[in-house]
């Protein structure tokens, strides 16, 4: 993108939210409206800003609730916009597990996903949006003090809720509240 072309998107229409009070806008929007949206990343969280990354470069980013949304200007469109692996920040990846039948197994980090978790994976983005498994499914007590099966993504925790039913029984972790929160 050329810088003509980058402040061209830069001073494009914003779209703000009030439930948040904070607006998205350039590249951010761009991705926010081809990735899913409200129910793949959430409301913005915050304003962009620029931080130093896991990287140690600065970059310019935006929280979503569940998303951090990085510019890299140097990558081409649509790849300018990537997100942040808080998945690896919150549960290092676990050691491999042997491949299951019925299952989708990823030797790159050796882990399976399967059922529920694999239709939501592969229907919302798959590899780009959430990156490779980093567990299996387990049961972990969340925020909310209930256990649920869940399963680690290098981008996020997919949360297989019971009470609701499909296809929204699979719900994604609040991760940027809790990264942009100091959890």
């Amino acid at each position: 993108m050329t810088s003509a072309e980058l402040y061209a998107e830069l001073a494009a229409p914003e779209h703000c939210f009030s439930e948040t009070n904070f607006c998205v806008r350039g590249p951010f929007l761009r991705y926010w409206q081809t990735h899913g949206g409200l129910a793949i990343n959430g409301y913005p969280i915050s304003n962009e800003f620029t931080q130093v990354l896991e990287d140690g470069n600065a970059y310019t980013v935006q929280y979503f609730e569940r998303v951090r949304m990085e510019y890299h200007p140097t990558n081409a469109p649509p790849f300018d916009v990537l997100l942040g692996q808080f998945g690896r920040r919150l549960h290092p990846a676990d050691p491999p597990a042997p491949q299951m039948a019925g299952a989708t197994y990823f030797p790159e980090t050796g882990h399976n996903v399967r059922g529920s978790f694999l239709r939501y994976w592969q229907r919302n983005g798959g590899l780009a949006q959430f990156g490779y498994p980093l567990s299996e499914e387990f049961t972990e007590t969340l925020e909310d003090g209930q256990p649920y099966v869940v399963q680690y993504f290098e981008r996020a925790r997919f949360e297989h809720h019971p009470e609701n039913p499909a296809p929204f029984d699979v719900l994604l972790g609040l991760f940027g509240r809790r990264i942009l929160g100091g959890g």
